[in-house]
């Protein structure tokens, strides 16, 4: 390379603070090439050379490789809970930059914070923290359970659980309106504050003032998640078939709000030739506007539907099911339980982008577990994962949170994943383990995308026999609350 192409090179750098790596090398080599054929250039604004001729290089055309992020920058990661078992499932950032986590917390009563106990709830609990989750603002007492909340961009907080669904004040102290449809598994509130509820596999939709708009019961073996798209008027509902004795085949839809089906993908009857048991188990709006899925599947992709066009099984997806590396390329993986998500338009249920997600052995490189809890995307179109893991995530022992190595693998381990737009490259993945002990069974249940900030929720499953801990940073609550049975955590970071 010339002299004068290695200026440009270091402008390069320089200016947009790009790293070396080969795709970069060839892209220099072609803008050197181009310049040997024009003489010169002006690179954002700056002269490069002193040739006659001059032209305007413009970077962002320019794809450049990102480096996987090997250090998690963690604000706070905390431990929540008491001396009961705890466990938080639903997370959120309010628009003020406040922290809303939900679960289980028995007994759970932090110095200083409010406590709202609502009639007759006992475990359940709402707990509201300060923007950097340096302190514990509130707890507001909601049922026995609470097991998801979602908060739109106008701050429109709902909660749900056995004491049903509620929309809650901004600042979770109060009730503005409630409804009983059951014991509630999963809840979600549309951008105008429709909100609706998942009750075994019934639909229950709320106009933004709580009352019912209307109640279905949807077919299929098994209702996981739901979604409120308002801009269409519909709930996009997901789960799962068995369809027979050996196999499960997902499903997707969208409903009106009064129940009539919109569209429907991967809802086919029967799948020959594609025998691997397949659900849909989480699905959000994004802050893009698309609608991101998170499925599981039984062994490869390519034995799984999920390898196919969503609504028609004989188009294979082709370059829409992206593989970048090992560990998006289900190749060598037995009958293991792998994770798979994609990026539909919300509109009529077709798929933009697809990948699957799954670990690497280290004896034998063979593929592994990999299980997807929690799927979120941001206004760039990145997207974010959490669950947990067996043996291993990619450059697992080289990963830090906010500067703390992780500490030793333990099958079960909770981990967090921030997937490029284009589903290209794997930004971040990490583990939250340690920091000198393992972080086993610590499944990362929820995480909330707000402002570049990520929270995410995750339950710590203690063993008397096998000490674990998860890694503290700024920490409300650096140690366990108490020895029985379980402890929540809380990790709020930035995204790349």
């Amino acid at each position: 390379m010339t002299a004068h192409c290695m200026r440009i090179v270091q402008q390069m750098n320089t200016l947009f603070g790009l790293r070396h790596s080969r795709r970069h090398t060839i892209c220099v080599a072609l803008v050197c090439a181009f310049l040997g054929l024009t003489g010169g250039a002006t690179i954002a604004g700056r002269p490069v050379g002193s040739q006659s001729a001059s032209f305007s290089v413009y970077l962002p055309l320019v794809t450049m490789p990102t480096t996987p992020l090997t250090n998690l920058p963690a604000i706070t990661a905390t431990y929540i809970g008491g001396a009961d078992a705890d466990e938080l499932n639903g997370a959120g950032i309010a628009p003020d930059g406040t922290l809303i986590v939900a679960g289980v917390l028995p007994g759970y009563s932090p110095p200083g914070a409010d406590l709202i106990t609502l009639p007759g709830a006992t475990g359940g609990a709402v707990v509201r923290l300060s923007a950097a989750g340096s302190g514990v603002l509130s707890v507001l007492r909601f049922g026995s359970i609470v097991r998801d909340l979602e908060i739109n961009t106008a701050g429109h907080l709902i909660v749900c659980g056995d004491g049903g669904i509620a929309r809650l004040s901004a600042d979770a102290a109060t009730v503005v309106w409630s409804a009983s449809p059951g014991n509630v598994a999963r809840c979600a509130v549309g951008a105008d504050g429709t909100a609706a509820a998942l009750t075994d596999k019934t639909v229950s939709v709320y106009d933004v003032y709580g009352a019912l708009i209307f109640s279905w019961t949807v077919d299929g073996t098994a209702a996981n998640d739901l979604a409120i798209d308002s801009a269409r008027d519909q709930v996009i509902v997901g789960g799962y078939t068995q369809i027979s004795s050996n196999l499960q085949l997902p499903w997707m839809r969208a409903y009106a709000y009064n129940g009539a089906l919109r569209w429907r993908s991967y809802d086919f009857a029967a799948a020959p030739g594609f025998g691997a048991d397949s659900r849909i188990e989480r699905l959000t709006l994004g802050m893009d506007d698309n609608l991101y899925v998170a499925g599981s599947i039984n062994g490869g992709v390519g034995a799984s539907v999920f390898s196919r066009d969503p609504q028609d099984l004989s188009i294979p997806l082709g370059a829409r099911l992206v593989r970048h590396d090992p560990y998006s390329d289900s190749t060598n993986t037995g009958s293991v339980k792998i994770g798979w998500f994609g990026r539909f338009n919300p509109a009529d249920g077709s798929l933009t982008l697809a990948q699957a997600l799954l670990t690497r052995r280290v004896s034998d490189n063979r593929g592994n577990s990999v299980t997807i809890r929690a799927i979120a995307a941001d206004v760039r179109g990145q997207v974010f994962l959490a669950g947990d893991a067996a043996c291993c995530m990619k450059n697992r022992d080289q990963q830090r949170i906010a500067g703390i190595a992780v500490g030793p693998y333990e099958i079960g381990e909770g981990y967090v994943a921030v997937i490029s737009a284009d589903f290209q490259q794997r930004l971040l993945w990490t583990t939250y383990a340690g920091p000198d002990r393992s972080g086993g069974s610590s499944t990362a249940r929820a995480l909330a995308v707000r402002d570049r900030q990520v929270l995410t929720v995750a339950k710590l499953n203690l063993d008397q026999t096998k000490p674990r801990s998860l890694i503290t940073i700024n920490a409300v609550q650096p140690v366990l609350g108490g020895p029985a049975g379980a402890e929540g955590y809380l990790i709020l970071w930035r995204a790349p």
